[in-house]
């Protein structure tokens, strides 16, 4: 299990939770589980909504040969297709939504998702497609698990505060957070455009620019 995130609140959480889960199941999710990762911005759900999901177990695909396929169009372009079920299991925080939670709390949240790791791990190739069909059910399953660890205080806790604090933190600043994703997109514009200026007009290496002489306007001919 690699760990690709900086945040040392996740990490720490993930500590104590491995520390107290049973060895065998902490050794099937360290198996299962490819990495940890954790995404730093907003994430847009629509226009008008962000994501409020403060962690999630999915997918990670492979790039090796039998996974994605790609192929050269003829305009150049690289275009690259996935061809199977080739991918690995990857467990993602969102931390603008995780920085809303108490320690404890997010004790709770990493032993959910460990807990799903666990339970996809059973159900094997497909995992993905078998949970997503049965989705609410495997959200119960996991709970249970994870209490069945001895994580049930953290669980409560972690449900209260989605229900009580972070939803109602999340509604008040709906606009707030709308506000800063659109100026986050201007700037990403200004910057695309700012590239593409310099772009043009930095010469060809190994050219040569030349400039046609503009035709006088009848204006400004001289008089004869």
């Amino acid at each position: 299990m690699r760990m690709c995130t900086r945040s040392k609140r996740v990490i720490k959480a993930i500590d104590r939770v491995l520390w107290r889960l049973p060895p065998k199941d902490r050794e099937v999710i360290e198996r299962f589980v490819f990495r940890i990762t954790s995404v730093r911005a907003w994430t847009p759900v629509h226009v008008d909504a962000v994501d409020s999901t403060s962690a999630m177990l999915t997918r990670f695909w492979k790039a090796g040969d039998g996974g994605i396929k790609c192929e050269r169009r003829p305009t150049g372009e690289l275009h690259c297709e996935r061809t199977g079920d080739t991918y690995d299991a990857q467990v993602c925080f969102n931390l603008p939504v995780v920085r809303l939670f108490s320690d404890r709390a997010l004790v709770g949240i990493v032993a959910h998702e460990f807990a799903h790791g666990c339970i996809a791990a059973r159900l094997g190739q497909g995992w993905y497609e078998k949970m997503t069909i049965r989705a609410q059910a495997h959200e119960r399953a996991a709970d249970e698990l994870a209490t069945l660890w001895g994580f049930g205080k953290e669980i409560r806790l972690m449900r209260k505060e989605r229900d009580h604090k972070v939803s109602a933190i999340l509604y008040s600043r709906v606009k707030e957070i709308r506000r800063g994703r659109r100026a986050e997109i201007r700037r990403s514009v200004r910057r695309a455009r700012l590239l593409l200026e310099q772009y043009d007009r930095s010469p060809v290496p190994g050219t040569r620019r030349t400039y046609a002489a503009c035709p006088r306007s009848p204006a400004s001919s001289p008089r004869s």
